[in-house]
């Protein structure tokens, strides 16, 4: 036989008899493996099952909180904001007395009260109202139908957050609003009226009238 031949035939011979020990680590290195894998796997299978679960309860949350810090705000908040200073000259667009009348009626007041307003304000028509604020001091005063102003009201003011309260001096009761401020534009919400009755109607008619029908505008 020649000598490769011999050489192929031990070699044959060899690989067909494996040391029984041999084989008995391959078999316990497969089952450590197929163990780990399984391991590894539910392990894997837990961690999505984990993961859904955490979606369920908080999924709602975070996409509200993901929404809320994605979410634009034009031209800044809306929400109340307290002012560092209101000092200077506010001033209203035309309010016409359509507006007024409207405004009065839908804070509940009747006809004959409304029919009062627009007699002690005297404008036929129009008017535009202006207030000064100055340090701790304010002035308000209208100008209806286009006509010069004339003095409305005086006393002081101050602000502690959002809330702007007017005082009209002794006996004279007080005027509270929420003020909400954005840029050069204030508007004036009212919260409560101390002042005595005027003629026979609660004194709101002329404060709801004058106040907080349109925005005043920053002058200047």
């Amino acid at each position: 036989m020649a000598l490769d031949q011999k050489l192929r035939d031990g070699l044959q011979r060899e690989t067909a008899h494996v040391d029984p020990l041999v084989e008995r680590g391959l078999q316990t290195a497969l089952r450590r493996g197929r163990r780990h894998v399984l391991a590894r796997r539910a392990a894997a299978v837990g961690s999505v099952i984990g993961i859904g679960a955490l979606l369920l309860l908080t999924g709602p949350r975070f996409l509200e909180a993901l929404r809320s810090s994605d979410a634009i705000q034009p031209g800044g908040s809306t929400s109340p904001s307290a002012p560092s200073s209101i000092d200077g000259l506010w001033q209203t667009g035309v309010v016409t007395r359509a507006d007024e009348a409207r405004a009065l009626r839908d804070a509940g007041f009747s006809s004959a009260d409304v029919r009062f307003f627009m007699r002690e304000q005297g404008a036929q028509r129009t008017d535009r109202y202006l207030i000064s604020f100055d340090g701790s001091s304010f002035d308000t005063a209208g100008a209806p139908d286009g006509a010069r102003p004339s003095e409305i009201d005086k006393g002081t003011f101050s602000i502690e957050g959002t809330l702007l309260t007017f005082r009209y001096g002794s006996g004279g009761g007080h005027t509270r609003f929420r003020i909400h401020v954005q840029g050069d534009r204030m508007r004036l919400t009212l919260l409560q009226d101390t002042q005595p009755d005027y003629h026979g109607h609660p004194t709101e008619i002329p404060v709801i009238g004058i106040y907080t029908v349109t925005p005043f505008l920053r002058q200047g």
